[in-house]
């Protein structure tokens, strides 16, 4: 069991340096919560069947198997499962693709500490998170 003004996060990304970094990112911000990570979605399921976790930040650029799939799996585990989007595709469409699945913040892979922080922050406040980069066509 875990404190409760704690979270729990499950990082899904192939690369171990992303994975290293947002972990030490999400441990200096919420340093009470537990944050495991996983290098495949095979990985991640076998994690979310055991634990619940209060959000899933995924690399989808990571995956082997259709990426729209793999977010429904992953979401599939806990109804009302929150969701990030790190992506290395910055277009728009894409973005709006997975906030109509349920997503609940898309990001760019190139986001700044301070972005992916609010991000966060906001999805916990239960609201949707989009890159300004979108938002302002930058």
């Amino acid at each position: 069991m875990y404190p409760i003004n704690a979270f729990r996060f499950i990082l899904v990304d192939e690369n171990p340096i992303v994975r290293k970094g947002l972990k030490s990112l999400i441990s200096q911000e919420y340093p009470e919560s537990i944050v495991d990570d996983a290098d495949n979605s095979f990985v991640a399921r076998h994690l979310l069947r055991k634990n619940k976790y209060d959000l899933i930040l995924l690399g989808i650029n990571c995956m082997n198997e259709n990426v729209a799939d793999t977010v429904l799996q992953l979401k599939a585990y806990n109804t009302g499962q929150k969701m990030l989007v790190l992506s290395t595709n910055s277009n728009e469409a894409c973005a709006q693709k997975f906030l109509s699945m349920g997503v609940k913040g898309y990001l760019s892979n190139k986001s700044s500490e301070k972005d992916i922080r609010k991000a966060i922050s906001q999805i916990f406040q239960d609201q949707i998170y989009l890159s300004e980069s979108f938002l302002f066509g930058a």
